[in-house]
């Protein structure tokens, strides 16, 4: 989204914004919420960018309505930030309706300016009793203070696990913020390990932009108290004879 602003105040704000069309299931629904990534592309030096995220029915009108963040001379730039935000109850009920980013630019005494915001991993959650059993989880990881100005990887590897109950699968995964996703993943099958590790994950350490990693979950269990836990090594390698490894431990669980 790109908005420019003239060199003079008072002025109409400009205004850029991005919509998806979603629709609400109608069986079941308890609660829903939307996950965006969000970046500046640019120094504000003056002026402002207002975020807002809007929720809008069939008809085009707002039926929710909320400020993320506001963006000015005093914050320049920012990394690749998350948010998340939760409309439960404030939706009239199923159906169709348009969630987006909006992007308000301010104009200032001084100058004009244009800057652009980029959004990625747009994703509608809603809570379906009729789908208990499956996973889907998507968490980021952020790795920061590699001080080196080489590509990373990153990588996962599983030590040794337990279960209990019906476990049918479950998959995990790690994606950059490029979207390349590890191939292959880690992959548990009826009580067995049939992939213990994850291909690499480009991790580059140009800026901070491209300091997160996403860890995806997918699976299914039968039955409440049926877990899987995985007892993992993160894995960073420079590809220049540097490695860190880091234990991290994932629990999938059917409440």
């Amino acid at each position: 989204m790109t908005g420019s602003v003239p060199a003079y105040w008072p002025i109409v704000l400009a205004v850029s914004g991005i919509l998806q069309q979603v629709t609400i299931p109608a069986t079941s629904t308890v609660y829903g919420s939307v996950d965006w990534a969000y970046t500046l592309d640019t120094t504000l030096l003056f002026g402002g960018v207002d975020l807002y995220v809007v929720v809008l029915d069939a008809n085009w009108n707002i039926v929710a309505f909320q400020q993320i963040q506001f963006i000015n001379r005093n914050r320049n730039a920012p990394a690749w930030r998350t948010f998340n935000f939760d409309f439960s109850g404030q939706l009239p009920g199923p159906g169709s309706y348009y969630v987006g980013l909006l992007a308000y630019w301010r104009a200032d005494f001084i100058t004009g300016y244009t800057a652009a915001i980029y959004m990625d991993n747009f994703h509608l959650y809603v809570d379906d009793p009729s789908l208990y059993g499956a996973v889907v989880e998507r968490s980021a990881v952020r790795i920061v203070n590699l001080h080196a100005v080489i590509n990373w990887t990153a990588s996962l590897r599983v030590e040794s696990y337990s279960y209990s109950g019906l476990v049918n699968w479950v998959n995990v995964s790690l994606t950059n913020v490029l979207g390349y996703e590890s191939n292959p993943e880690i992959s548990f099958r009826e009580g067995i390990i049939v992939s213990n590790d994850t291909g690499p994950a480009q991790l580059s350490y140009s800026g901070s932009i491209n300091d997160t990693l996403y860890l995806t979950v997918e699976g299914d269990l039968d039955a409440p108290g049926a877990f899987l836990e995985l007892n993992m090594t993160l894995v960073l390698d420079s590809g220049t004879g540097v490695v860190l490894e880091y234990p991290l431990v994932l629990r999938v669980e059917q409440p």
